[in-house]
């Protein structure tokens, strides 16, 4: 007995070579025998067995020969036509009759059951008979097939275009260039979470590449999509780095209407101002001005561009500045969060010019106590603009810069009393020079200068978040939590004489570092006990980040005795912005590293001075100081196993062994005995 069964997606020959009530034994079409259930089986007939393998399997062929080329010139069209108005389902018994003629051939039988099965357009298959499809679903599914046709076809384009560029060969685009750049986005971006994973996947597989997100990365850099520095984390952000025509326009209508209005500002112009910031800085958003009084005292001036005079709730570049809500600032490319002609050009408080600011001007008491200050929509005019260093180099001939660093370590002094941190801690800075070669170095942050500007601006983000909460406007009090354990570091009797007092400061300051208590935003005042103030916000950088905007409206508002954001309004904003902030930080990071990783590539196996800031017996966190890394080391077991020695402020050799290729994974360093 021969029987035919589906197996896959095509119809199977077989001479049943052992019959059984539930499954039979049978030899297939390529020699081998299998298990077939008798339930799977469609047609069968008797035929005069040939007695051995080689028979039967010539009797097969030939049976399945000629199935097949009558199965191939059955036109099912013709025979839907005449069924109309027949019925829906018919066995294949009388769709072959009524096809071929007379008593239809098992060989007629199987010829319209494989065509039925395979057509799938006009009779839909089952084993029990065709059932004839109306017109209308006729009509459905030639659509379905003609977008799967075109689906199949603009797959094979763009396969094919892919492979060329991976080949490095040119090739015609196709029209789905844009929509194959896509599908390699999503998959080099996200991976296996990504939307139209299984789409890119089938993209890559047709084109004969890896269906992975390197290979797509690889792919999108071969088409020029990609640099082969391509900053994925930034891209995953999804933050725009262009601004639109909108916000144009809206620069250009400011630019043009510019024109300070003098009644409702209280005129500072007179104040001795100056800007000290970063060499070429060229966004200046906060200026100072001191004048010494009777007794010690000293009236000083914080004046910050008043960016929320011009960027108003709602507008283009609110909208802008919200989708972004930081600048970014990276080796390789800077993205300001308002357009340059703003940042660097009406709002930034260059020399000469009559700009509008926030200013608070304060009284402060020999000892920093604060004894009056106010708040003023201002108009100032800086009158010198000092880079960090040219303040430094004059610092003893400029009797302004004198009271300007007398009081700042005043203030300094006097939040340590309270409570706070001095953290002397130097920064990595990574670098490209104009000709793209790339530099790593450490900046102080303890100058004269430096601290200068930041205790000034530790002052003016006090007395905003003091004036906010005397009168009960909303805002984002940024608390710190008391540090954790005590400190610091151990020390034996005597051990400091030799250890240079830099090194012991700086291993104190990243200890302390290392305790910090846990910080934050609070919308109701809390303490900040990292800087040893009572409440504390920001507001100082209104230009570079979005929620020191609000923070500036709010002070507007109580200058200007008019009602602000309630605290629901402003947390609809502020908290989105705190947080996409914060994934910008950490993409910084992230980048800063991929950077010096990069830097170092050539200087695995090279030694490095590292100093030691907290042990637990032979653990030990170091810093490469000369890159700012902090990492954990271990030292070997000494002899019978003793205690190692207190190394707290002590530097050791270590030497780079590996540069780990996940964005987060710091350099590896070891020590060198």
């Amino acid at each position: 007995m021969m029987v035919e069964f589906l197996e896959g997606r095509d119809f199977m020959t077989a001479w049943v070579l052992s019959p059984a009530s539930h499954r039979l034994t049978v030899l297939g079409l390529n020699g081998r025998e299998m298990t077939v259930s008798q339930a799977r089986v469609i047609n069968s007939v008797d035929l005069p067995d040939p007695g051995d393998k080689s028979g039967r399997l010539e009797l097969l062929r030939a049976v399945d020969a000629t199935r097949r080329a009558l199965a191939a010139g059955v036109d099912l069209g013709e025979l839907w036509a005449v069924l109309e108005g027949e019925g829906q389902q018919f066995s294949y018994s009388s769709l072959a009759s009524l096809y071929f003629g007379g008593s239809p051939s098992a060989d007629e039988i199987s010829a319209l059951s494989r065509s039925v099965f395979g057509d799938g357009l006009r009779f839909r298959f089952s084993p029990a008979g065709a059932v004839r499809h109306s017109a209308e679903d006729v009509q459905r599914l030639e659509e379905i097939r003609h977008q799967e046709a075109e689906a199949e076809r603009s797959l094979e384009a763009m396969a094919q275009w892919l492979r060329s560029a991976a080949a490095g060969r040119a090739a015609p685009e196709p029209p789905e260039r844009a929509r194959a750049v896509e599908l390699l986005k999503d998959l080099a971006l996200w991976g296996d979470k990504a939307a139209r994973r299984q789409e890119a996947k089938n993209l890559m597989e047709r084109a004969g590449l890896a269906p992975d997100e390197d290979a797509a990365f690889k792919a999108l850099f071969s088409l020029g999509e990609f640099t082969r520095h391509e900053n994925l984390d930034l891209r995953r952000l999804g933050i725009p780095l262009n601004f639109g025509p909108e916000a144009g326009r809206s620069v250009a209508a400011l630019i043009a209407g510019s024109a300070v209005r003098r009644s409702d500002r209280l005129d500072l112009t007179g104040h001795k101002t100056m800007t000290i910031d970063s060499n070429g800085a060229r966004d200046l958003d906060d200026a100072v001005s001191i004048k010494s009084l009777a007794g010690g005292r000293y009236q000083v001036g914080l004046h910050i561009t008043d960016v929320a005079a011009f960027v108003t709730p709602g507008s283009a570049l609110d909208s802008e500045a919200r989708a972004r809500a930081a600048s970014i600032y990276l080796p390789d490319a800077k993205y300001p969060m308002l357009p340059a002609e703003l940042s660097e050009g009406l709002l930034s408080l260059a020399p000469g010019e009559i700009k509008p600011a926030l200013s608070f001007v304060a009284t402060l008491e020999k000892d920093g106590r604060i004894s009056d200050y106010a708040l003023s929509p201002s108009l100032i005019r800086v009158d010198r603009q000092l880079s960090f260093s040219e303040a430094d180099q004059n610092l003893d001939e400029d009797s302004d810069l004198v009271d300007l660093w007398d009081l700042a370590q005043t203030l300094t002094a006097r939040r340590v009393a309270q409570g706070g941190l001095n953290l002397n801690i130097p920064k990595l800075n990574v670098y490209f020079l104009p000709d793209s070669s790339l530099m790593v170095g450490v900046t102080q942050w303890d100058t004269p200068a430096k601290t200068i500007i930041g205790e000034l601006m530790i002052l003016a983000n006090y007395l905003a978040a003091d004036l906010l909460r005397q009168h009960g406007y909303a805002c984002p009090y940024r608390y710190q939590d008391k540090p954790r354990g005590s400190g610091p570091e151990r020390l034996a009797p005597g051990s400091e004489a030799d250890i240079p007092g830099d090194d012991l400061n700086l291993a104190r300051s990243l200890a302390a570092r290392r305790r910090t208590g846990r910080s934050g935003l609070s919308f109701s005042p809390a303490p900040h006990h990292g800087l040893g103030l009572p409440v504390y916000t920001a507001f100082t950088a209104p230009m570079r980040r979005y929620i020191d905007l609000l923070v500036a409206r709010q002070l507007r508002a109580v200058a200007e005795g008019r009602p602000a954001m309630s605290q629901q309004e402003f947390l609809k904003l502020a908290l989105p912005s705190h947080e996409l902030a914060q994934s910008i930080q950490k993409m910084q990071n992230l980048r800063q590293r991929y950077w010096l990783k990069k830097y170092l590539s050539d200087r695995i196996g090279h030694n490095f001075s590292a100093l030691v800031f907290d042990q637990h017996d032979r653990r030990l966190r170091v810093c490469v100081t000369d890159y700012m890394q902090e990492v954990d080391l271990y030292l070997p077991k000494g002899e019978g196993g003793s205690r190692p020695p207190d190394l707290f402020g002590r530097r050791l050799t270590v030497k780079l062994a590996a540069l780990p290729p996940a964005a987060g994974e710091p350099p590896r360093f070891e020590v060198v005995l």
